[in-house]
């Protein structure tokens, strides 16, 4: 069945797509708007994407970790930064920091403690800036 997810049983060259980011690091309506020359539609409709910046500005050591890991994350321009923890289900686990920041190198401690083992991503947000890294809790 192809349409335009009215819920109708219309058929065409209307395609409906959807992006699912496993990550969780990006809301919903999050990003930019495709480009047209993969969409067809002018401005690329209204579907979202968003890259994801190599993870140079974003890392956790050690990882894997059993109790405690640091983050480390580099902010380019003073901005509002945010740095969260997600589960594979992108559920928001935990906010470890949500302020003002200056330019340069940070590092904050991230404590798995009464968390269970699994895969998590860190996801640090900073001005247009954002990065993710996957960190492991044993």
């Amino acid at each position: 069945k192809v349409g335009d997810n009215s819920g109708g049983t219309r058929s065409g060259n209307l395609y409906d797509w959807i992006v699912w980011d496993v990550s969780g690091a990006y809301a919903p309506g999050e990003g930019t708007a495709l480009p047209s020359d993969l969409t067809g539609l002018p401005g690329g409709g209204p579907s979202s994407v968003k890259d994801i910046r190599s993870n140079e500005s974003l890392s956790a050591f050690p990882n894997p970790f059993t109790s405690e890991t640091t983050i480390a994350y580099t902010v380019e321009t003073t901005s509002m930064t945010r740095i969260d923890v997600y589960d594979v289900t992108g559920k928001l686990v935990k906010n470890l920091f949500n302020d003002i920041q200056i330019p340069g190198s940070h590092e904050l401690r991230f404590s798995g403690e009464n968390m269970p083992a699994g895969m998590y991503y860190c996801r640090a947000r900073s001005g247009n800036s954002v990065s993710v890294v996957k960190v492991l809790l044993r």
